[in-house]
C-alpha cells in the first residue's frame, strides 16, 4: 500500500458526516415537496420560480440518486481501504514471522558464541594449570639436582680428604722415597680424573 493511494480516516469520517447531513437536508426537501408535487404539479415551486412544483420534484429525487451514488462511492472506497489495510497486515505479519526466525537464529548463533567464550576460558584455565604444574615439576627437579649435586660435592670432598690423608701418611712413613711420592701423584690424579 502506498502513501499516494492510502485515505486518511478523518477523511473517511469527515465524508460519512458530509453525506449523512445531505441526505437528512435532502431527505426533509423531498418530503416537504413530495405532496406539492403530487397535488399541484404544475404549480411554481416557491424557492425556483423557473421550475414547478412536479419539476422540482423529480430534481430533488435525481439530488438523492446522485447521493446515492455518492454512497455506494463511499462505500467502494472504505471496502477498497480496508481490504489494502488488511493486505498491508498481512505484508507486516509475513515480516515480522521472517525477522522473529532470524532473530531465533541469531539468538542461536549467540549462545553458542557464549559457550564457545566459555569454553574459552575454560582450556585457558587447563592450559594455566598445566603450565603451572609443569613450574611446580621443574622446580622440583631443579631442587632434587642442586641436593643431589651437593651430596656428591660432599662425597667427593670427602673422598679426597681420606686420600690425601693416606698420601700422607704413606709419605710421611717413607719421605725419602721417590716411589711414594709418584703413588701420592698417581692417585690424586687418579682423584682428579673423577672429578
Amino acid at each position: 500500500m502506498s502513501d499516494d493511494d492510502y485515505i486518511a480516516p478523518i477523511f473517511l469520517t469527515d465524508k460519512a458526516k458530509e453525506l449523512n447531513d445531505g441526505f437528512y437536508l435532502k431527505l426533509n426537501e423531498l418530503v416537504k415537496q413530495f405532496p406539492k408535487a403530487n397535488l399541484k404539479p404544475n404549480e411554481k415551486y416557491i424557492e425556483d420560480i423557473s421550475k414547478t412544483n412536479k419539476a422540482a420534484y423529480e430534481t430533488m429525487m435525481n439530488n438523492m440518486l446522485l447521493l446515492q451514488n455518492e454512497y455506494f462511492v463511499y462505500k467502494n472506497d472504505i471496502a477498497r481501504e480496508s481490504q489494502d489495510l488488511l493486505t498491508y497486515i498481512n505484508e507486516l505479519d509475513s515480516k515480522i514471522l521472517k525477522l522473529d526466525t532470524e532473530t531465533n537464529k541469531l539468538n542461536t548463533k549467540l549462545n553458542e558464541l557464549k559457550s564457545s567464550s566459555y569454553s574459552a576460558e575454560g582450556l585457558f584455565d587447563d592450559t594455566q594449570i598445566t603450565r603451572n604444574e609443569l613450574l611446580f615439576g621443574n622446580t622440583i627437579f631443579f631442587i632434587v639436582i642442586l641436593v643431589g649435586g651437593f651430596i656428591g660435592y660432599k662425597y667427593i670432598k670427602s673422598s679426597l680428604s681420606k686420600a690425601s690423608s693416606s698420601a700422607a701418611s704413606s709419605s710421611a712413613s717413607s719421605a725419602s722415597s721417590s716411589a711414594a711420592s709418584s703413588a701420592t701423584s698417581n692417585a690424586t690424579a687418579a682423584l682428579a680424573k673423577k672429578i
